[in-house]
């Protein structure tokens, strides 16, 4: 048989007849189609809050606070404050009186007090001032910032560019990556990348270390975003205006968790939106102003590489003094109270239990549950719900006999 051999010119001309003129009009229109589902402004504009309608006729005599502070009277914050203001006025000539020669991205002054106060008053404000913090500025144009060595905050180019007209943001920011250090999610990955590296490659058992890495990563992101928030709403910052952090961040990702240590932006606002749900955060400002009111300005200092500030600590900061995460107790309580404010009763009731089991002996949570039970009993017309707030309140009594409100609630029912 006569070998056929097709010159590339021929090629070409065989092609060429083969394909039609192109529809671009129909290409432009199934790009837009799809360009719904990937929208920055859409994305960036999104919003997961759950509003929560509060009853205003639901019982409550405001009997359950968060703890760690007193009422300090507004002349003497006014007072603490203008005394602050004025080591501040000090310190942000001196770092703003000449640039950072060496600094790679073309610092001023100002950028590294403007992270410096965000930063400081967050540090103060959560009584994190038991050891030093630092700050990098890395030249990276990236949307991105990490932290490391326990005490060490690292922020990109890229990140701090976009959120330098929004403290709240920048503070979320920073929140979160101190976040990741007090709650110590470093000590965390480090046990697994070690479990993981002493596996062989091709193990399955390394694969398995893997996967549990990555969703154990995904966890300690949610906590970090939750505990961020914590502490930027302690040092006054507006966490409505703060969430644009996450909002870029949902810009970015492809919305895909496989394999990542990350959960995607939108799985993050949302749970940014659901955990501000059991916050107390009028409270948690008082708690926060509290701190800084009996805490002193924390200086700083730049680094030698001239890339890096470190926020000196309070050398007389006692362990009973400094930070400490919140107990179950604590949280028990918030997500108790707050869902009965918000009429969510069942979850009330969830958590009432769980807070019981740990506090059985104390009569505010008794009280409150029996107000649960009696709006679930008022909700569904269920006797054992009336007979739960009877013997709630009843207990309650028992508990703490001169207490007004759980006399008024044993009358009640």
């Amino acid at each position: 048989m006569k070998k056929v051999i097709w010159s590339s010119i021929a090629l070409c001309v065989l092609l060429n007849t083969a394909v039609y003129a192109k529809d671009y009009a129909k290409i432009q229109i199934r790009e837009m189609e799809k360009a719904q589902k990937y929208s920055t402004a859409d994305r960036y504009y999104a919003d997961y809050t759950e509003d929560s309608v509060l009853n205003k006729n639901i019982k409550d005599p405001k009997l359950i606070h968060l703890g760690g502070y007193s009422i300090v009277s507004q002349d003497k914050l006014n007072a603490k404050t203008a005394s602050d203001n004025l080591i501040y006025s000090k310190i942000k000539a001196a770092l703003c009186g000449k640039k950072a020669d060496n600094y790679n991205v073309q610092a001023y002054g100002e950028d590294f007090y403007k992270v410096y106060r965000v930063a400081e008053k967050i540090i103060r404000a959560n009584n994190l001032d038991f050891m030093n913090w630092r700050i990098v500025f890395s030249k990276d144009n990236s949307f991105n910032a990490f932290s490391s060595e326990t005490n060490c905050i690292t922020i990109h180019a890229g990140a701090f560019d976009s959120l330098s007209a929004n403290d709240d943001a920048l503070a979320l920011l920073i929140g979160h990556e101190m976040a990741h250090s007090v709650l110590g999610h470093q000590v965390r990955s480090a046990k697994y990348i070690h479990k993981i590296n002493s596996f062989p490659e091709d193990s399955a058992l390394r694969a398995i270390a893997i996967k549990a890495y990555v969703s154990d990563s995904k966890k300690m992101e949610y906590a970090a975003d939750t505990e961020g928030a914590r502490l930027a709403a302690k040092a006054g910052y507006d966490l409505s205006k703060a969430k644009e952090t996450l909002s870029f961040i949902y810009t970015m990702d492809n919305d895909s968790e496989f394999a990542y240590t990350h959960p995607t932006g939108k799985h993050r606002l949302e749970n940014y939106a659901e955990s501000r749900k059991y916050f107390m955060e009028d409270e948690m400002k008082k708690q926060g102003a509290y701190n800084i009111y009996k805490s002193e300005v924390l200086k700083p200092r730049l680094s030698s590489d001239r890339k890096s500030l470190v926020i000196e600590k309070n050398t007389a900061k006692t362990q009973s003094e400094a930070y400490s995460t919140e107990t179950p107790v604590d949280l028990y309580t918030r997500y108790a109270y707050k869902s009965y404010l918000s009429g969510d009763f069942n979850k009330a009731e969830e958590y009432f239990s769980k807070l019981l089991e740990l506090d059985k002996k104390n009569p505010v949570a008794y009280l409150y549950f029996s107000y649960t039970e009696e709006y679930l009993y008022k909700k569904t017309g269920k006797k054992k719900y009336l007979e739960n707030a009877k013997a709630f309140a009843n207990y309650a009594q028992k508990l703490a006999p001169s207490n007004k409100y759980i006399q008024e609630q044993v009358d009640a029912l």
